[in-house]
């Protein structure tokens, strides 16, 4: 592959009056992001873009701001080596100063300088410390520098890692950073960074392989802090209301709340009047929420007691390996749909389970086959598919498998109603598959899902279960 001089470039799109060739765009995004990148950029007029008859402007449009933002993490990875090297050479100073210069100091003076808090100064020079080019994490550090990464997930690393000792805070990169940046071409830079939510999932599941007692330990002094808290908005005449629960028993509240809201929903379709609109899922649950409180209340006062718990006995599904389950290794666990717990807390919900078998392909973690007992081949063909895919296939999108739609990857009838041509789609991202001109292929064999936006952005969603196949040895 040719590599591009950007001060070249720079000249000959200032001889164009800011023109520039999307396939030059694509040359950049190889390149990668410095600090002659930034001196391309100011010269390119977005409304003077060069396209092919199989391009747009708007395919240049959207590689324009693709690459300002990988810029952008440049520049915060050139913030983190700067705040690194003040910090250092700050706490050095000493003799010449009329007071030893202090953390405290260098703090304020970065807080200053930055417009921040100085709280949130404090966080940043400690990110600096692990995220820079001498740091722990230098290795992240490169990679955002590169715009592999988004900074907020580079901040989520350095977030999660900071307590841990220096051997596990190398080791939980070396096996978590793949992960991460594998979205991206190395080579030609074609692809999307891993959105924060799912990086965030990948780093906690690392961390419950490497440093399990971080994991319990952090999971017994959230539980300590379980509460509900509100918080007034009188702007707008509202209230927030928050709640801090035990995974398991949050997630069936959730789910229960869901239900209800639904069911109100319905209603709502089948009795409502024109000049009465449909109320929103989200006005539904607010409403349930309110409703359900005042119906407990009036049930205690009536009984004099707090009604027993109901007893339908709802079930969280708990994904785990056997050699964890029989702590004799100590692998993350998992909620599909939601994301990963400590090995403990896996091992306490499995307990009292009725368990289902799941078939993974060892290398790629692709769902080959899952275990039923009395299904119908369409309950069992959606049940596999829902399994397989615990969330809607889009990139980045979190909505559970089980209140999406199955989608045909391959239009019916042309493409057969098949596990290999099926995938949960929510309904926002199915009309946008089925009317918004985006194409989406499966691969058969890592179970990935490519898709492509109508303007020719190329990204992934990998296999959920790719996550659990363990990283290579050193």
């Amino acid at each position: 592959m040719q590599v591009i001089d950007p001060i070249s470039l720079r000249q000959r799109i200032v001889m164009r009056n800011g023109a520039v060739c999307v396939a030059e765009l694509y040359d950049l995004l190889a390149l990668g992001p410095s600090g002659a990148m930034g001196y391309v950029l100011d010269a390119i007029d977005p409304e003077r873009l060069i396209a092919t008859p199989h391009e747009s402007a708007d395919d240049g449009r959207l590689l324009l701001l693709q690459l300002c933002e990988r810029q952008a993490a440049w520049i915060t990875a050139q913030s983190m080596t700067l705040t690194q090297s003040f910090a250092q050479s700050a706490l050095k100073r000493e003799g010449k100063d009329r007071f030893a210069v202090t953390r405290s100091t260098v703090v304020s003076e970065v807080a200053m300088t930055c417009g921040l808090s100085e709280d949130s100064a404090d966080a940043k020079l400690g990110t600096a410390a692990l995220l820079s080019p001498t740091g722990l994490l230098a290795d992240t550090h490169a990679a955002l520098s590169r715009g592999h990464l988004t900074p907020w997930v580079a901040r989520a690393l350095a977030d999660a890692t900071w307590e841990l000792t220096p051997e596990q805070i190398l080791e939980i990169q070396r096996q978590v950073l793949p992960r991460l940046i594998k979205l991206i071409n190395p080579d030609t830079g074609v692809g999307c960074p891993k959105g924060l939510k799912s990086s965030r999932e990948a780093i906690a599941r690392v961390i419950a392989r490497v440093a399990p007692e971080r994991a319990r330990q952090r999971r017994e002094r959230a539980h300590q802090e379980r509460g509900v808290k509100f918080r007034l908005l009188p702007e707008s005449g509202l209230m927030q209301i928050t709640a801090w629960l035990p995974i398991d028993k949050g997630i069936a509240a959730w789910d229960d709340l869901e239900s209800l809201a639904q069911i109100e929903q319905a209603s709502d379709e089948s009795s409502t009047t024109p000049e009465v609109p449909v109320r929103t899922i989200d006005q539904c649950r607010a409403d349930v929420f309110v409703r359900a409180f005042a119906h407990l209340l009036d049930t205690t006062k009536s009984t004099g007691s707090m009604p027993a718990a109901c007893g339908t006995k709802r079930r969280v599904g708990v994904l785990i390996d056997l050699p964890t389950l029989l702590a004799l290794r100590e692998g993350a666990g998992e909620i599909p749909g939601y994301g990963p717990i400590d090995p403990e807390l896996a091992r306490i919900l499995a307990e009292d389970a009725e368990w289902q078998r799941f078939i993974h392909e060892p290398m790629t973690g692709e769902l080959l086959d899952l275990g039923h007992k009395s299904y119908t081949p369409s309950v069992r063909l959606r049940s596999f598919v829902n399994a397989r895919d615990p969330r809607c296939t889009f990139p980045g999108c979190s909505r559970r498998s089980h209140r999406s739609q199955l989608d045909h990857i391959q239009p019916w009838p042309q493409g057969p109603t098949d596990r290999a041509n099926l995938h949960p789609l929510c309904v926002h991202h199915h009309n946008l598959k089925t009317h918004g001109n985006w194409r989406v292929t499966r691969d058969p064999a890592t179970g990935e899902t490519h898709w492509q936006s109508p303007h020719g952005l190329h990204t992934r969603s990998p296999n959920y279960f790719s996550e659990f196949v363990d990283p290579p040895p050193r």
